[in-house]
């Protein structure tokens, strides 16, 4: 049993938290007062930051009117630690990191893949360089294209392996020559058929 200093009630040990720095290992007031001296002192801390009209920013360290900061409910004056100018330009610069992190994974998946099958195009010869850089290189289906690469450079290696066996590397001029080439050979057999249909070509990439 021990008595609580603030409501000078006698109640249990399990009533008390305990504290390792007093000498019965308890603390001195009791949950239920310690709870309500902690909601008090909120409330307290609270109306004081809710009359404030100016609010001092941590982004720029410059003091601003309220009405320059975002609304949110994890404050105590129910407003943004940061001004609006700073959190735009944070928004920006974890908006371009975010992009060139991207880009810089998709190459380096772009540049195994394309030494998975050669590292060069099948066609000319050319190797990846700052004058072609990997831009300039596509993946061309041989047959049964199930999945375009560009769209499996995001998924796992394994299932993109698959589809990649499937392919040969080529740069943006020999990928187009070939594709003419197959959109010609097709015509010419079309035209040797006498059929006269429409002749559909996909683009791969």
């Amino acid at each position: 049993m021990k008595t609580c200093y603030r409501c000078k009630q006698e109640k249990e040990d399990i009533m008390f938290d305990r504290n390792s720095q007093t000498s019965s290992g308890l603390c001195t007031y009791c949950k239920e007062c310690r709870s309500s001296e902690r909601k008090s002192k909120s409330w307290k801390r609270s109306l004081d930051a809710k009359s404030r009209t100016h609010k001092k920013c941590t982004g720029c360290h410059n003091v601003f009117a309220l009405s320059e900061f975002h609304k949110t409910k994890a404050s105590l004056d129910n407003r943004s630690s940061q001004c609006k100018h700073c959190i735009r330009l944070y928004t920006l610069a974890k908006r371009d990191r975010n992009y060139e992190n991207r880009i810089r994974s998709r190459d380096s998946i772009k540049l195994e893949f394309i030494n998975h099958l050669g590292g060069k195009c099948s066609s000319c010869g050319i190797v990846p360089s700052d004058a072609w850089p990997l831009a300039c290189f596509d993946f061309h289906h041989l047959n049964d294209k199930v999945e375009r690469i560009s769209y499996l450079m995001s998924k796992k290696k394994g299932s993109a392996h698959t589809e990649l066996n499937k392919c040969i590397v080529l740069c943006s001029n020999c990928h187009r020559k070939e594709h003419k080439k197959i959109s010609s050979d097709k015509r010419n057999a079309r035209i040797l058929a006498n059929d006269h249909s429409p002749i559909y070509t996909t683009n791969v990439l």
